[in-house]
């Protein structure tokens, strides 16, 4: 293969690729991937979701999140190393509580404590900075006219997986991502619907069901 042709495929498979990005109504991917250069997800997506978040300290979680109008944070708070994005310190779910979460949907929450069978899971108002919180809302409403919803979950008891490529997150946690975004998919407008998420397979599964 030439230089100039393989050029020329690059240019096409990446105006191919954001083309499917940027029709996607819902994106699930992980920290790493949102953060490099060439997939800055949280700016094409409306909906998306990070694996693993508690790598990323309070403030960059609230970076990212207030530029969507709606965004889930999956995480889990024992984080596998290595420690890309903070000091052990600042791990968003390696705070002194048992459930770390941040619920503003009352529907979410009774769905996550039904899938955990974890009737003791609550709503914890703190787990977050309010002052930031409602900065970035505000900041949000105002530049994009978008009210966001951020909805951070946490189960500790969990057992990790690792995937082909080595990357950390939990069955449990992605089947409560994924039962949540074909909920919100329902309502969204349109016959071509597309999920782009790692976990294929927690989809066929719930097509199945």
């Amino acid at each position: 293969m030439s230089d100039d042709t393989r050029k020329t495929m690059k240019a096409t498979f990446k105006v191919g690729f954001w083309h499917v990005v940027g029709r996607a109504p819902a994106l699930c991917t992980t920290p790493a991937a949102t953060a490099s250069s060439g997939f800055q997800v949280h700016r094409r997506a409306v909906t998306y979701c990070l694996e693993e978040a508690g790598r990323a300290p309070d403030l960059e979680i609230m970076g990212m999140c207030s530029k969507s109008g709606t965004s889930t944070a999956v995480g889990d708070r024992r984080q596998l190393g290595p420690q890309a994005y903070s000091s052990q310190l600042d791990k968003l779910f390696l705070r002194n509580t048992r459930h770390l979460r941040w619920f503003q949907n009352a529907a979410l929450l009774e769905l996550c404590q039904r899938l955990h069978d974890a009737e003791g899971i609550r709503e914890n108002p703190g787990a977050l900075n309010n002052v930031t919180k409602h900065r970035a809302k505000s900041t949000s409403l105002r530049i994009r006219g978008i009210r966001s919803t951020i909805v951070v979950l946490n189960i500790e008891d969990v057992a990790p997986t690792r995937d082909a490529t080595g990357s950390c997150y939990c069955v449990e946690t992605s089947l409560t991502t994924m039962h949540d975004l074909i909920n919100r998919l329902r309502h969204v407008s349109g016959d071509d619907i597309m999920i782009v998420t790692p976990y294929n397979a927690r989809v066929r599964l719930l097509g199945a069901m």
